[in-house]
């Protein structure tokens, strides 16, 4: 394959403004750099910087091939529905009186599929964001080998309230991995060439270092360093509403228009970084108190996290709303959890405030947000992301998206009644939630291998 130079750009008027430009993706700029650059290919076949005198400047760029990437997203996908389809099978069987434990059916989602897809996609978006060349997948393919045998681990020991050394082993392969993905992002933003909309990734390392904290809480509390309800208290919430609330907010301010083909909100992008300071002291906060036990005034800045997250959430979904026709399946679901995402967290908070106990008020919201927050979210941008992957042209990934969201307003409706019931503590939940998640499932793994089809005959 030749890569071509990009042509100037060509100069605009003085004064004038241009309008209607938004990209739906910030890597859809890459080619738009003002000078013209030439590429020489090395024997290895990695493009090299060599200036030369009279000729023009050449960029250092990774060849990494689409067909690379499809498998390497392929893979991301197997993974994710694998501890998808274990986690159900796990809440399936302490319905059934087996002896499952708590830890395992809700560590099968939130760490194994989880934080498997949210370290592969912060990969992804980071480089896009930050407009940098794609730099293979070997170091995210290690990190994510350390997070799964780390996970697998933890399930074995399947620990109660007293840790050894195998729980130990599993949490520190878990850090380690997540340390390795920090400073890989911290490199990556240090090297940005684009300010504009590189000023979401500090969201992701907010998030990462809140998994460290999180990651801290459960050891601390496995060795009996604290308060064990305190520290599992506080755990819960710096998982959930810093590294998972936190990736979802820096992700959605592109995802979303891309997935619904509409412009980037520059309010929202605006506020991402005000947004990302209140956020971080109010989680702070709820960690500190929880830990001492002192959660009515925890509940309290929970409401401050509710109340900046919609602060930072509304100019998206209602930009998105206002732009789109008609929304489809993909990027109705990421709404949806968002709302859901919200709602919880002034549950979560107003229960807190009430002087419920943080714990029994964790068990009680943890499915509902799985279901509904998390695993909707992951599906839709796997509905949306892995036919681009495979690729094949515009018409092949067009269809591919189709056929994977067909339907997919009746699975969105599933998975929300299953939460409301999780909510209720109704045993139906994981039944509905269930059958919404292996009918999505079942949706994407048929469009994709119609896709894979076509590009083989192709």
């Amino acid at each position: 394959m030749q890569l071509q130079p990009p042509q100037p750009n060509k100069p605009e008027p003085a004064g004038k403004k241009a309008e209607g430009t938004h990209p739906k993706h910030p890597a859809d700029n890459l080619a738009a750099k003002p000078a013209p650059i030439a590429l020489n290919s090395s024997p290895a076949g990695v493009h090299s910087l060599h200036p030369t005198p009279g000729k023009t400047a050449q960029v250092a760029l990774s060849d990494v091939s689409l067909a690379a990437r499809a498998r390497w997203h392929s893979s991301l996908f197997v993974i994710i529905a694998v501890w998808v389809i274990s986690a159900i099978a796990a809440w399936v069987a302490r319905a059934l009186g087996q002896p499952v434990s708590w830890w395992q059916a809700i560590h099968a989602v939130t760490l194994g599929a989880i934080a498997t897809a949210i370290f592969g996609y912060i990969t992804h978006f980071t480089e896009a964001l930050t407009r940098q060349p794609p730099s293979g997948f070997r170091a995210i393919a290690a990190r994510i080998a350390l997070l799964q045998v780390g996970v697998m681990l933890l399930m074995v020991s399947s620990p109660a309230s007293r840790w050894h050394l195998l729980e130990a082993l599993g949490a520190l392969l878990i850090t380690v991995a997540t340390l390795w993905q920090l400073w890989w992002v911290i490199t990556r933003l240090r090297g940005s060439l684009a300010g504009r909309f590189a000023s979401t990734v500090p969201m992701y390392i907010a998030a990462l270092l809140a998994l460290c904290i999180a990651i801290t809480c459960v050891v601390c509390a496995g060795f009996g360093v604290g308060s064990f309800s305190g520290l599992i208290a506080a755990h819960g919430r710096a998982a959930l509403w810093g590294f998972v609330a936190f990736t979802i907010y820096a992700t959605v301010l592109t995802l979303l228009p891309t997935l619904s083909g509409t412009a980037i909100s520059e309010t929202a992008r605006a506020r991402i970084l005000p947004a990302l300071f209140l956020l971080s002291v109010c989680l702070l906060h709820i960690v500190w108190l929880l830990i001492f036990q002192l959660p009515r005034i925890a509940g309290v800045f929970g409401i401050g996290i509710c109340v900046v997250g919609a602060w930072l959430l509304w100019p998206i979904v209602s930009n998105v709303i206002r732009q789109s026709s008609g929304l489809d399946s993909a990027p109705a679901g990421v709404v949806v959890a968002l709302c859901s995402l919200l709602a919880l967290q002034l549950f979560d908070a107003t229960a807190l405030i009430l002087g419920r106990d943080p714990r029994e008020v964790f068990q009680l919201i943890i499915p509902a947000l799985l279901a509904s927050v998390l695993l909707l979210v992951v599906l839709s941008v796997l509905q949306f992301l892995l036919p681009t992957m495979i690729g094949g042209g515009p018409q092949a990934v067009q269809q591919a998206r189709r056929r994977a969201q067909r339907s997919g307003y009746a699975r969105i409706a599933l998975i929300i009644v299953g939460s409301l019931l999780a909510l209720f503590q109704s045993p139906l939940w994981i039944v509905m939630v269930g059958l919404g998640v292996l009918w999505t499932l079942l949706a994407l793994g048929l469009a994709t291998m119609r896709q894979r089809k076509g590009l083989s005959h192709g």
